[in-house]
């Protein structure tokens, strides 16, 4: 018990402050840490900020393009973003340009309509009729082999002009076995002959 008495009676002074401050950190040090981490994070995140605002700028775009389509995409996963929103938007300029990309794209990358098929879908039951019909040449120029199965579609339309335009697509596309479609479908109809 005498060597413990004379051991701590033998140890300098402490200082109080110091006490204090060993397991605190510093306001400074605790500020810059903190900056960091924010920076960082900003850094690690710029890529997905950069699309977002990409995203916000063609969506609120009055007449966006295939082009400016082509700028923002850096790979596939931001195609397939800003394709989706772009179509959710519900403005018909920015679905045209939608349309227009694939178009624009289809020879350089094939995969594309299977990749946005959902688009493609939506696209071809859309009301407006040009962008059924430049689905469908895309589809074409692809070989897409959902290419029949989407004109074939199109007969079943209401619309005389869409149905005309879907006998005009599949006669160019040389699609004979289709002719009693055709003909089930125009029973009692006046016919356009050519």
């Amino acid at each position: 018990a005498s060597t413990l008495l004379e051991t701590v009676n033998h140890l300098p002074p402490s200082d109080p402050t110091s006490e204090k401050t060993a397991g605190a950190t510093p306001p400074r040090r605790f500020g810059l840490i903190v900056l960091l981490v924010i920076l960082a994070g900003v850094v690690m995140a710029r890529d997905e900020i950069r699309l977002q605002g990409e995203i916000y700028g063609l969506t609120a775009a009055p007449t966006p393009n295939a082009e400016g389509i082509s700028d923002a995409v850096t790979d596939k996963n931001s195609e397939g973003l800003i394709l989706q929103r772009l179509w959710e938007s519900g403005k018909l300029p920015q679905r045209r340009a939608v349309v227009d990309y694939m178009h624009l794209k289809i020879l350089d990358d094939p995969g594309l309509l299977e990749r946005n098929w959902h688009l493609v879908h939506a696209a071809m039951n859309d009301v407006d009729l040009g962008l059924r019909e430049t689905l469908i040449s895309v589809m074409f120029t692809a070989q897409s082999p959902h290419w029949i199965s989407s004109v074939r579609a199109q007969l079943s339309c209401d619309d005389p002009f869409v149905q005309n335009y879907a006998m005009d697509r599949l006669r160019v596309g040389k699609i004979t076995n289709t002719i009693h479609e055709i003909g089930a479908l125009l029973e009692g109809q006046e016919l356009d002959v050519r």
